[in-house]
């Protein structure tokens, strides 16, 4: 009942190994025709007239940005603009990065994309060159380089495991290196790097999962994090790095060790890379909740034709009560008095309350003009939900009074089971970015720590969600069964979480003291976060959007 896939059938004989009263129950399909293999890319040839800066001078420069950039970018998992086509891109500005024997070998451009509806969009898009035609690098190459009679390969720079070491050699000597438009590129070593440490070529790898960033893992010792869609400005996800390592010394997040930032001729930054310490861990949460909730429902709902039992497997239980714990140890970290303005506490005020207000009633403009421009039966949830727009509206207006006595404080910004790692029998909490389609300062406001609460207590709706769909799919009349076990299974994590939460976090400055606030500002950012999860899923996965939707009906018709 796992759904895996099983070797192909072929001539020979086909081994099986079981375990003592064992078996296999097949289900056999016909076998699908293997597709031929992809030819070769068609590659646009650039040629270079000297040094590796001059494919990015001259015509080259504008055959770049209007044949080979746009291609590429809007191939890439990380281009933010899928809803859109692009009607052009400019080439804002590069440095040259020199390999870590001190050879001429990576360029470093930012890119400002225009799409066809009139946004702008920036993206740091590292390149390597390679003097000589390699069918590995087919993949990941962007363009053809002919120097002189050879013809090389400019190719995604985060392919070259030499490229991670050049960032970690120039944040160790603590570079500066200039732009070719009068800005320049800092690499700047914090505190907690080593100041000796080797890492084997064979080491670099850069892992597969990749969405708005590429993460390259340098050996088990370090990882550098690229950022692709850049927002100009003081990078959350740094600055909460080295507060938390330098300030808080918090124990569960990955020591911040170095970052690379572009600082424009005006003085503006902008990061481009993060350099962390490497967590050895399991994989996120996520894959854990939904595993082990899955393996739930196939012994208690598929296997066992009996009533449906409600006892909770005990080992995520487990976890829940662990990241419950973590997290609010985290907020009171976050909490703690200090002279830094951007972390200091300060009290909720009708100001904040009434700009929380307008953000959430604009997201739920954005949710029902999606839910609006949904086919008709997409799912049941969305149908229910269409017509209560207004609803929604009069219920935020309700929540978002002001409490009598709360803080806001420095917050994760995006919390979700996604954002924990399972490290042995503990948690490491990650990426401090906050919502990406925000602004760099509307991701580094104070709020209360409730939003992350909110957040991750529909993450764990999420989990139940996928889990009850895996059984469905497979067992449409367990279906019934499967989603009742879910519920019980998120209500009992739920518990779990929250009690460790507060036991935690209680005392705090952020902690909302008075019952009825608490509960109030939770259900607020609970359903303010079900409606940004129904405009993510519109434009990302809609086949998901009646989870989040099933969600804002939940908080709807659950009574204060």
């Amino acid at each position: 009942t796992g759904g895996e896939m099983f070797p192909a059938i072929g001539e020979g004989y086909y081994q099986l190994t079981l375990s003592s009263y064992g078996f296999y129950w097949f289900t056999l399909n016909a076998a699908a025709v293997k597709a031929a293999a992809p030819a070769a890319p068609e590659l646009f040839t650039l040629v270079l007239s000297g040094k590796l800066s001059s494919v990015l001078c001259g015509r080259e420069r504008t055959a770049f940005e209007r044949t080979i950039a746009p291609g590429h970018i809007a191939s890439q998992r990380w281009f933010a603009g899928k809803k859109d086509r692009i009607a052009s891109t400019a080439l804002d500005d590069f440095a040259v990065l020199n390999t870590s024997t001190g050879a001429e070998g990576y360029l470093l451009p930012t890119v400002t994309v225009t799409l066809r509806g009139g946004a702008r969009q920036s993206y740091f898009i590292p390149l390597a060159y390679k003097d000589s035609e390699d069918d590995t690098l087919l993949s990941s190459a962007i363009a053809r380089a002919r120097r002189g009679a050879r013809t090389g390969l400019l190719y995604g720079a985060a392919e070259a495991p030499d490229f991670a070491l050049s960032i970690l050699a120039a944040i160790q000597g603590d570079f500066t290196i200039q732009t070719a438009s009068g800005g320049a590129i800092r690499f700047l070593p914090t505190p907690a790097l080593p100041e000796a440490v080797t890492i084997d070529p064979a080491e670099v790898k850069r892992l597969g999962v990749e969405q708005s960033n590429t993460s390259i893992a340098l050996g088990k010792a370090m990882m550098l994090k690229l950022f692709r869609v850049l927002k100009p400005g003081i990078h959350p996800d740094i600055e909460m790095g080295r507060y938390l390592t330098e300030v808080a010394h918090f124990p569960n997040v990955p020591a911040a060790l170095g970052s690379v930032e572009l600082i424009a001729a005006d003085g503006t930054p902008t990061a481009l890379a993060f350099l962390q310490a490497f967590v050895p861990n399991q994989g996120d949460a996520a894959t854990l909740a939904i595993d082990e909730l899955k393996r739930d429902l196939d012994l208690e709902v598929v296997a066992t034709p009996a009533e449906v039992t409600t006892k909770s497997q005990e080992r995520f239980l487990a976890y829940a009560s662990i990241i419950g714990k973590r997290i609010g140890e985290l907020h009171a970290a976050l909490a703690r008095p200090t002279g830094d303005p951007f972390f200091a506490p300060e009290p909720i005020g009708t100001d904040h309350m009434a700009a929380q207000l307008a953000a959430a009633t604009a997201v739920a403009d954005q949710a029902f003009a999606a839910l609006a421009a949904a086919p008709a039966g997409t799912s049941e949830p969305v149908d229910a939900l269409r017509s209560r727009h207004a609803d929604v509206v009069v219920l935020l207006g309700a929540l978002a009074a002001t409490p009598a006595e709360a803080m806001r404080t420095r917050v994760h910004g995006d919390l979700h089971l996604g954002q924990v790692l399972i490290a042995k029998d503990d948690v490491v909490i990650v990426d401090f970015e906050g919502e990406p389609g925000k602004s760099t300062e509307a991701r580094r406001t104070k709020d209360t720590p409730l939003r992350d609460v909110a957040g991750m207590l529909r993450s764990f709706a999420y989990a139940a969600e996928a889990a009850t769909q895996s059984i469905a799919q497979r067992f449409a009349e367990k279906a019934g069964a499967a989603a009742a076990y879910s519920a019980e299974w998120r209500k009992a994590v739920d518990a779990a979480f929250l009690g460790a939460y507060e036991a935690a976090a209680k005392g705090s400055a952020g902690w909302v003291a008075d019952a009825g606030d608490r509960a109030r500002l939770l259900r607020f950012h609970l359903l303010t976060r079900a409606l940004y999860e129904i405009v993510y899923e519109a434009n990302n996965r809609p086949d998901w959007i009646g989870t989040p939707a099933r969600g804002v009906i939940e908080i709807l018709e659950t009574k204060a």
